[in-house]
């Protein structure tokens, strides 16, 4: 650090000779560079909220992080910067500095002036927060212990609710009664410790695998709407464009495994208190099953459908033809629905048909797009939102990123 001092003073020592020499030697007028010299940035630092200069950071998902950015020198002409993640996707970065985790995984903010000569960086590890587990199921976690020059990195493993979560000593978690618990992990000396939030849900049946596999081999088709949405060819659950496919309860992938749909399990669930929508988020069924490229329609987009396209009655369905380009069309199959009765409604013989969107309403109420063999097709059939713990099918979209 001595050194540094001793530079910048060098620095100065032969940029006031220079200006001197400049001076006497010179005829030229330059008094506006003497009185307004550009300053150039030596240095950009990430710091927190109280100055403490950070290289990397933990983040759980969907929590958000401002950082602050040193620009030294003080007296710099320009200490604009710019800001850049190179994985949006784990963690996005506005204009700002404000962090937004995503997904699990590591990403790299970049904070540089304009002129990108001065940088630096920080990295953002994204971690687990909570997980949703079943009864009776398993979970083991992963330790992470960023300590370098650690001679002990052993840490031991506490849960608040034994009845709900045991854990053991290599990190096994044990599901037990429905609810929730804390685990904490937590070096030996006490010094740091991590907490992942355990939500146990009904031991109800689990949609196989192949409802991934069959999300691979759906097709997008491009119906030539405005915004560009593109519609999934089949519903999920589905091997062909004409099969049902599966219900789902309003943010959950999993089934009862007795097919009924009551608001007593639902309330089980944690998207039982999502109160935003669930496009590409922990609840949205499409995305956790066929992959991040998938997601529920909004409401919005559902509305755009209807009026994009034309609608022809079609083996026990309706084909959704795109008014822009006629050669484009996906059929929606009569799917019905299961209410909290366990009673299924409509399907074929009665013509009936209901998708989820993502869009969720007050009293614990959703948005979905019906129809029916009568030519009723719109938005929540014409009235109201229906509960989100029926049972009702899914039809995924693709939203191409904006340009």
């Amino acid at each position: 650090m001595r050194r540094i001092h001793y530079s910048a003073l060098f620095a100065l020592i032969a940029l006031s000779a220079t200006t001197l020499f400049n001076s006497c030697c010179c005829d030229k007028d330059d008094s506006t560079v003497k009185d307004n010299p550009v300053v150039e940035v030596s240095s950009v630092s990430i710091t927190d909220a109280e100055g403490t200069v950070l290289s990397e950071i933990d983040m759980y998902q969907d929590s958000t992080f401002q950082f602050k950015v040193d620009v030294q020198p003080a007296n710099a002409t320009d200490k604009s910067v710019t800001y850049s993640s190179d994985n949006e996707s784990v963690a996005a970065i506005t204009p700002s500095g404000l962090i937004t985790a995503g997904a699990i995984g590591t990403a790299n903010i970049t904070v540089a002036t304009k002129d990108k000569k001065i940088s630096t960086s920080l990295l953002v590890r994204v971690v687990l927060s909570e997980i949703n587990i079943y009864q009776d199921s398993t979970f083991q976690l992963k330790v992470d212990v960023q300590l370098t020059d650690a001679i002990d990195k052993t840490v031991t493993y506490m849960s608040d609710n034994e009845s709900v979560a045991s854990v053991n000593s290599t990190g096994m978690i044990t599901a037990g009664n429905i609810g929730t618990a804390n685990i904490t992990v937590a070096t030996d000396d006490g010094k740091f410790s991590a907490n992942i939030l355990v939500h146990v849900l009904g031991n109800y049946a689990r949609i196989t695998r192949s409802l991934t596999d069959e999300g691979r081999a759906a097709q997008a088709v491009d119906l030539g709407l405005p915004s560009g949405t593109l519609w999934a060819d089949r519903n999920i659950g589905a091997s062909s464009e004409s099969e049902l496919g599966q219900w789902f309860y309003w943010g959950d992938v999993f089934q009862p495994e007795d097919s009924v749909f009551t608001e007593d399990k639902y309330k089980t669930l944690p998207a039982y208190k999502a109160n935003a929508d669930i496009a590409h988020t922990r609840f949205d069924m499409a995305t956790l099953l066929w992959g991040g490229e998938w997601q529920l329609p909004t409401k919005a987009q559902i509305q755009e459908l209807i009026n994009g396209c034309t609608f022809i009655p079609e083996n026990g369905g309706y084909r959704a033809t795109s008014k822009s380009d006629p050669t484009k069309s996906i059929l929606l199959p009569y799917t019905a629905n299961c209410d909290h009765r366990g009673w299924v409604r409509g399907y074929n013989n009665y013509g009936w048909g209901c998708y989820w969107s993502s869009t969720p309403e007050a009293n614990n109420k959703a948005d979905y797009f019906y129809f029916n063999e009568y030519d009723v097709i719109s938005l929540n059939a014409g009235y109201a939102p229906t509960d989100r713990f029926a049972g009702i099918s899914v039809r995924p979209v693709q939203v191409p990123p904006s340009e």
